[in-house]
């Protein structure tokens, strides 16, 4: 709706027994790095209410929570 070139990253999924490991971090940074090379002004994460551990993760690579999406019955 702006025209603002943004990327979208809706899942990113590590598998329990290789969490801590930084592997969700080098995936982050690849596309971080991805959306930067094709120009891409924003990149936005969909995150589940209970995801605890991506939050601090994208916390960690400085992005900041921008709104909450209800999920109705």
């Amino acid at each position: 709706m702006t025209g603002t070139k943004r990327g979208y990253i809706y899942d990113i999924f590590v598998k329990e027994d290789h969490r801590r490991e930084g592997i969700g971090m080098m995936l982050m940074k690849r596309a971080e790095h991805y959306c930067r090379g094709k120009g891409y002004k924003e990149m936005h994460l969909m995150v589940s209410p209970n995801g605890q551990s991506a939050k601090e993760l994208y916390i960690n690579r400085g992005l900041k929570e921008e709104r909450f999406a209800w999920e109705g019955d």
